[in-house]
């Protein structure tokens, strides 16, 4: 199969609706409720069968996306909408993934004391997620089309969350009336340094982190105008975000007490200096971005410092693992790239089959024009249709290693 030649196909109860003229779906594995909109249009009238196609659209009916025959995205319908003119018959849909429930309900107000992360997401995501996963290697080969003979890049492991029990006081967190089911989820995914995202059949909610221990999927390469490998882009456009907006040369986390303003002088070089008798820090850690003083040298010029105070710090070495926490945390925003590309899929080296665009998978990307070369993280990945630019998918990538948070 070659791009250009996909199908999307709606599913609802036992009613398949393919050949979807337009369409936009976004699959984000940092953020709830993926969305979804595809419409029908005139182009392709539906003809005597708009009636059973208006009928099986019903708002708040479960749906299942395919590409092709692959599973891409199991939601719920916000809204439809259909039109008829003498052009011929629309019908439209919108909605988002099941998780979107999420965002949308209040979280029950249950004791989470004694239980692990796992248990805690259960809860959370009960009645619409059917189990907790704690690896996403199945969910990954069928989104990329494993089924149906595509091939991902070799892994070597799983990333494994510790099932840790909920001892750690933060996890007595009080669920405060109102408060949404994905607000109160947020809190314990941060406490516990993972991140979690519905599966593409909907029934599982997976909980972990993403696998940088694996081969490269894909191959993006973007070159200079005239270049003469430019037979080789497979690119639309390329976009590249870096950033200090957020982020901190030095950061340190002490415990006990922050002190006041006169326990923090310049050196000479201009380096920060803290007195610790004056700031009361009991426990203390420093995470620096570049080698200079203050952090300096690497992504700042100036120096820029954050003091993060925690009393639940209970010792130097908390205090460092925390300040690394947050520098990692932060610089996770640092670089960023968007791509798009033409068509949903890839074929790779000598495999027959393409692979799907999916999240948690490795990319080798290259550009000419901005010097980037290396293995980066799919994120995010949205495919549309429509009439002036065809099929196109575009990619949000992190570098491979990156530390990734809600």
């Amino acid at each position: 199969m070659i791009d250009g030649e996909h199908i999307v196909t709606v599913k609802s109860g036992r009613k398949r609706i393919p050949n979807w003229t337009s369409y936009d779906i976004s699959i984000d594995m940092l953020r709830a409720g993926d969305a979804f909109s595809l419409e029908i249009a005139p182009a392709d009238p539906i003809g005597e069968e708009f009636g059973d196609v208006w009928a099986a659209v019903v708002p708040d009916s479960l749906v299942e996306v395919y590409l092709d025959d692959v599973r891409i995205l199991s939601g719920f319908i916000d809204e439809r909408s259909g039109e008829s003119s003498p052009e011929g018959d629309r019908v439209s849909i919108s909605g988002r993934a099941k998780d979107g429930r999420l965002l949308d309900e209040s979280a029950p107000l249950l004791s989470f004391k004694g239980l692990t992360l796992e248990d805690v997401v259960r809860k959370l995501a009960s009645p619409w997620f059917e189990r907790v996963e704690l690896s996403n290697a199945e969910n990954r080969a069928l989104t990329i089309g494993q089924g149906r003979g595509a091939r991902g890049g070799r892994v070597w492991k799983e990333p494994h969350h510790k099932r840790r029990k909920g001892k750690h006081h933060r996890m007595y967190r009080k669920v405060e009336p109102g408060e949404t089911r994905q607000a109160v989820l947020e809190y314990f995914l941060r406490e516990n340094e993972v991140i979690a995202w519905a599966s593409a059949d909907g029934k599982s909610m997976i909980v972990g982190s993403p696998n940088y221990d694996q081969e490269p999927t894909f191959s993006l390469f973007h070159g200079r105008a005239m270049s003469p490998r430019g037979v080789h882009g497979n690119c639309a456009t390329f976009k590249v975000t870096d950033s200090v907006g957020e982020r901190y040369s030095m950061i340190i986390a002490t415990g006990t007490g922050s002190g006041t303003a006169t326990a923090y002088t310049q050196n000479e070089d201009g380096s920060l200096n803290i007195d610790l008798k004056k700031t009361a820090v009991k426990r203390r850690g420093t995470a620096k971005n570049g080698p200079g003083p203050d952090g300096i040298g690497k992504d700042f010029q100036r120096r820029k410092v954050l003091l993060v105070p925690d009393d639940g710090l209970g010792s130097n070495e908390q205090a460092q693992t925390r300040a690394e926490r947050e520098m990692a945390e932060r610089d996770a925003r640092g670089h960023e790239l968007t791509v798009s590309v033409f068509g949903h899929s890839q074929l790779i080296g000598f495999h027959q089959v393409p692979a799907i665009y999916a999240c948690d998978t490795i990319a080798r990307v290259e550009s000419e024009v901005f010097g980037v070369k290396g293995d980066y993280l799919i994120t995010s990945v949205r495919f549309t249709r429509d009439r002036t630019n065809g099929e196109m998918t575009t990619l949000q990538l992190v570098p491979k290693g990156t530390i990734l948070k809600v």
